[in-house]
């Protein structure tokens, strides 16, 4: 599903409410400004899955609301950056918060193993990763670039339901305690303020 619509997303959004786990990832460009360039965000709770587009939705508080609220789990994978851009979006604290690459360390997988070799070994499966340099902000988005992204999500979710298993199975669910300690603080993802870099850099120079 692909939502271009502020009534479309609030729609989606109503069948999330009461799920007890999203998985979430976002699409974004950053090479020619200090902040991601948001072009995406892909959402599932392992039954429903969306691709919201943010330049055509300007209001996305259907969906801040769910990632807002503390009684869901958000998944992702390697958190730090979509944490980045939904802290922007939205005030107040995300939690609780699952990282299955920092899971997949805990279970002895490899440190900051990539999600395509997550999938494979989890779930046997190669990611196509021929859209990998797409330009997320550009329109109109192509039907395979659509679903290219929201296999990120469609395939995130098992691989988080296996993990749980795998931490089950080696009573390692409590080695996870205070790993996600600094995802869920809102002050690690402070805005700079870029008045003073800028001022530091211009030091810097006169030196």
């Amino acid at each position: 599903m692909y939502l271009t619509t502020e009534k479309g997303l609030a729609d989606f959004c109503d069948q999330l409410n009461s799920s007890p786990t999203l998985a979430i990832d976002t699409e974004f460009v950053r090479e020619r400004t200090y902040y991601h360039k948001l072009g995406l965000i892909q959402v599932s709770d392992g039954t429903h899955c969306a691709a919201i587009d943010p330049i055509h939705i300007s209001n996305l508080e259907p969906f801040l609301n769910l990632v807002r609220n503390q009684n869901t789990v958000k998944v992702f994978h390697a958190a730090r950056q979509d944490l980045e851009i939904l802290h922007r979006l939205c005030d107040g604290v995300i939690q609780p918060v699952f990282d299955t690459q920092i899971a997949a360390s805990v279970v002895g997988w490899g440190s900051q193993i990539s999600f395509a070799k997550i999938v494979n070994k989890v779930l046997g499966k190669k990611i196509d990763k021929s859209e990998t340099y797409t330009d997320w902000c550009r329109r109109p988005l192509s039907e395979r670039q659509i679903e290219y992204a929201l296999d990120d999500v469609r395939l995130l979710f098992p691989v988080y339901e296996n993990l749980k298993k795998v931490l089950k199975r080696l009573n390692r669910e409590e080695w996870l305690q205070g790993e996600f300690i600094p995802l869920e603080d809102p002050d690690n993802f402070k805005a700079p303020n870029l008045e003073k870099l800028y001022m530091r850099i211009k030091n810097i120079r006169t030196l």
